[in-house]
């Protein structure tokens, strides 16, 4: 590895030798890039394969990761987790994901499976301004019981815009293209021009919705979707 600390600007940089136009790392087991408590904090052009989670943002603030290829993971291929704002994950490809089997999560111990793009509140924070853009999500293989979701945010997500994505499940795969869980009045979220094709689930779903079947601040919007249960 090779690597660069600009001081005036605050970035690292970091290349392989063998290839200094891509990022490249190969893991088993491992989560492959982890942000943890840290802010503004730019990557781009990076390949991640074989990994725990491709990517995982824990606290993490203005993080943009762009142009990523993320593939073959066992859980998510970006999982953030805790507080975090003012992030973005645009024009990236994350394929593939859950190929493992499913694991407690930290919020209550349930098993989960992976998902492609999953972000979540904690009890003691929320995770707000986030921006999912521009992004290609496929799943062709995996855990084929594991009810996944291309994109998911919890009920502690809140000012979030998901646009212009583009998801795609195969056959035998339990997908849903974009999960919302427990939606609630104040999370101002825009859900628009996503493109979703093969979900054997639900191409948008809204869980838990209130007494009154309302979305709880949700605007969903001009997507597209083709060939899925609902």
């Amino acid at each position: 590895w090779q690597w660069h600390y600009e001081e005036s600007s605050g970035r690292l940089y970091v290349k392989l030798r063998q290839n200094p136009g891509i990022l490249a790392t190969e893991v088993a087991e491992r989560e492959g890039v982890v942000i943890a408590g840290a802010s503004n904090i730019e990557i781009r052009d990076l390949a991640v394969a074989c990994a725990a989670d491709g990517v995982v943002l824990n606290g993490a603030n203005g993080i943009l990761l762009e142009n990523l290829l993320i593939r073959r993971t066992a859980y998510s291929g970006i999982r953030a987790v805790g507080s975090s704002f003012n992030n973005a994950v645009i024009g990236c490809t994350i394929t593939d994901w859950n190929g493992g089997q499913p694991r407690a999560r930290g919020v209550d111990g349930a098993a989960e499976p992976g998902y492609g793009i999953l972000v979540r509140g904690s009890e003691d924070g929320r995770a707000l301004n986030w921006i999912i853009e521009k992004n290609n999500l496929t799943l062709s293989s995996g855990m084929a019981g594991g009810n996944t979701a291309a994109i998911l945010f919890d009920e502690r997500s809140h000012a979030l815009l998901v646009s212009d994505n583009r998801i795609e499940g195969r056959a035998g795969m339990q997908l849903n293209g974009i999960l919302i869980q427990r939606p609630q009045g104040e999370q101002a979220m825009l859900v628009r021009g996503n493109e979703i094709r093969n979900c054997t689930g639900s191409g948008i779903r809204l869980e838990a919705l209130d007494a009154f079947g309302f979305s709880g601040g949700v605007t969903v919007e001009r997507n597209r979707v083709f060939e899925s249960s609902g």
